[in-house]
């Protein structure tokens, strides 16, 4: 059929032995499997992650019942494994697909063929996460913001709360910023932001969370750790942001942090608890000194 080669979404047509028997010119293309290739051959055997309980159900429902079934993106991904490139691909493993089985009816024996056709949602998709990522992060160091913060850090109360499994969290300010800004300028500032923030997202782990809390204040929030876990991780930065060769204007900065630690305990079961812990012992390191961790 033609007419199936120029529509701008993916079509094909199976029998109830899972034979293929019309493969569109878009599903051709994006696939890399031919018409020639595919056409009167199982379609299992291009696609063995097909052959299970939900699509098998899907086809048998469409061909006995004359039902139109669906397979959403959020559930399913996708039917057809689609590569991806440039900048989807770095989110997706492959094409986000929408689609959808209906009955194919001849007039001698009914609905024996199903039609199954297939929306690129990739676009759609990569947009909602970047949006998304916009409200939550950061737009300077590219860490999580304080939105996100507050919303994390309540969850992680919560689950303190029902479970006492140990929380933690770090509270960390860049020592004498404001002088830095006054003698090199805010572009050299902004660029000891994005160089500490990204130095402390290399030395926590993927379920911990760095947020900028505000100027030059950032929170670490520390699941299933306790405060000797915490002082470790903290004294880890405190050493790795001192030993940091930073240049501005081909003159050389020395930064230092100071870091309050503060531990979910009945006392501090609560968000704005916890967080104005960290900030006290914070200030205590500060005026121990600054360049150190206190608790």
């Amino acid at each position: 059929m033609q007419i199936l080669d120029v529509v701008n979404i993916g079509i094909a047509i199976i029998d109830k032995q899972y034979t293929v028997r019309e493969w569109n010119h878009w599903l051709a293309m994006h696939s890399g499997i031919s018409q020639e290739e595919i056409v009167g051959k199982s379609v299992f055997r291009f696609f063995p992650d097909l052959n299970n309980q939900s699509f098998i159900r899907g086809v048998k429902s469409v061909i006995t019942f004359g039902n139109t079934i669906y397979f959403s993106q959020r559930l399913h991904k996708y039917l057809f494994p689609c590569k991806l490139s440039g900048a989807y691909a770095s989110v997706f493993e492959y094409m986000q697909q929408q689609c959808t089985l209906a009955p194919v009816y001849n007039e001698e024996t009914g609905a024996n063929e199903v039609l199954i056709t297939v929306i690129d949602v990739t676009e759609s998709l990569y947009l909602e996460k970047s949006l998304r990522e916009i409200n939550l992060m950061d737009a300077l160091t590219r860490v999580y913001n304080r939105r996100y913060l507050d919303q994390r850090l309540k969850e992680e109360i919560l689950r303190y709360n029902r479970y006492q499994r140990p929380l933690s969290l770090i509270m960390l300010d860049l020592d004498h910023f404001k002088g830095v800004n006054d003698t090199f300028g805010h572009s050299c500032g902004d660029m000891i932001l994005e160089k500490v923030s990204a130095m402390v997202t290399i030395l926590i782990r993927g379920s911990d969370l760095i947020a900028r809390y505000g100027g030059e204040e950032f929170c670490c929030v520390l699941p299933d750790t306790d405060l000797d876990g915490a002082l470790l991780v903290a004294e880890r930065i405190r050493a790795n942001v001192e030993a940091m060769h930073l240049n501005c204007d081909e003159r050389p900065i020395k930064v230092t942090v100071s870091l309050g630690i503060a531990e979910a305990s009945p006392a501090t079961n609560k968000p704005a608890d916890l967080l104005k812990a960290a900030d006290k012992a914070m200030y205590k390191a500060k005026r121990a000194g600054r360049n150190r961790v206190a608790s």
